[in-house]
């Protein structure tokens, strides 16, 4: 046998032998994660898949507490554990994430809700409810609540996307969404290969605890987790246009709005300056929804108020439930 054919064998054997040691490693990591952060909820079967719920408290009013894309119930570590003392607060994860199971894809807001619903039906929450939504969570939330006005009291939007937020971007940024789409498509084989969790591919908010970043990069390197934020991102505008058909909310639906802070007449220290006013803009339209909304601002520029200012949607929420429908009367 020629150098150049034992060469070329090698190098076969080396192609082979690399995706095999990272498929491996990540199926061990993933199993040592598993067992060292084990769900803190219940399972709740939807039908074909089950999802992670997970409830604290007690009280009349539930509130309902919906996560931004690529998140998942950890988000609210630092809110669930203090408003539970007083209220019934219910965290879950969206199919594909945290420790919930897969779902079909794309993840549009339409679907979502359609699988939120369900399982508050399995878990038995049939309302009163008041909707939290941080993000795209937000526009969740207001989905839910014009599917289901019956069951919503009141809602708090935590810094939410816009509806027209995508559609407003100027070009620029979208051909830069356009290329992180691109990227996202392949981050679940990525992740099934081990690349994600040997370069360690994670962004936390600042301010989240340490504890709680050991257990969202557990969770965020399940490959499951890549591939569903890809779903949820491509579906947007479908999920807008569903939403769009519905009625519009209640008049005297109680709604907060809690935006992150915005200097516009110092807007320096903003990494995309144009980007950010839109996002602010569209914050203010956010707070037209109904005659019944106000807009209040957080301390922190942080796009996470959750962490870097968890008492401000601590104290909003209770004072959306005390304006309540189910309280007033």
């Amino acid at each position: 046998m020629s150098l150049i054919i034992k060469i070329l064998i090698g190098f076969v054997i080396i192609l082979f032998l690399i995706p095999v040691a990272g498929f491996t490693y990540q199926l061990i990591g993933q199993y040592l994660d598993e067992q060292k952060f084990p769900p803190p909820g219940d399972m709740i079967s939807i039908g074909d898949y089950s999802l992670h719920l997970n409830c604290q408290g007690n009280s009349e009013v539930t509130v309902i507490m919906e996560a931004g894309a690529g998140g998942d119930s950890l988000t609210w570590s630092s809110v669930q554990p203090n408003l539970s003392q007083t209220m019934r607060v219910c965290t879950y994860d969206r199919a594909g994430m945290g420790w919930s199971e897969a779902g079909p894809a794309p993840r549009s807001a339409d679907l979502i809700v359609s699988d939120l619903n369900k399982m508050l039906a399995n878990a038995s929450i049939s309302g009163p409810m008041i909707f939290v939504g941080h993000s795209f969570g937000g526009l969740v939330a207001q989905y839910y609540a014009r599917a289901f006005p019956e069951r919503v009291v009141g809602m708090v939007l935590v810094d939410s996307v816009h509806p027209d937020f995508i559609a407003s971007l100027p070009q620029s940024a979208k051909k830069q969404r356009e290329s992180q789409l691109s990227l996202l498509k392949f981050g679940g084989l990525l992740t099934r290969f081990g690349v994600a969790r040997a370069l360690n591919v994670v962004s936390f908010p600042s301010e989240m605890p340490e504890e709680i970043r050991r257990n969202v990069r557990a969770l965020a390197m399940r490959p499951l987790a890549a591939s569903t934020i890809y779903a949820e991102t491509v579906a947007f505008e479908k999920g807008v246009e569903e939403m769009e058909k519905l009625p519009q909310l209640s008049a005297d639906l109680p709604i907060a709005v809690i935006s992150r802070y915005f200097d516009k007449s110092n807007p320096s220290h903003q990494d995309n300056v144009e980007v950010d006013r839109l996002w602010s803009d569209l914050q203010a339209e956010l707070a037209k929804l109904n005659d019944n909304t106000e807009q209040y601002f957080s301390k922190s520029s942080d796009h996470f108020i959750q962490f870097s200012d968890p008492e401000l949607i601590i104290n909003i929420i209770r004072d959306i439930t005390a304006k309540s429908s189910v309280v007033s009367n």
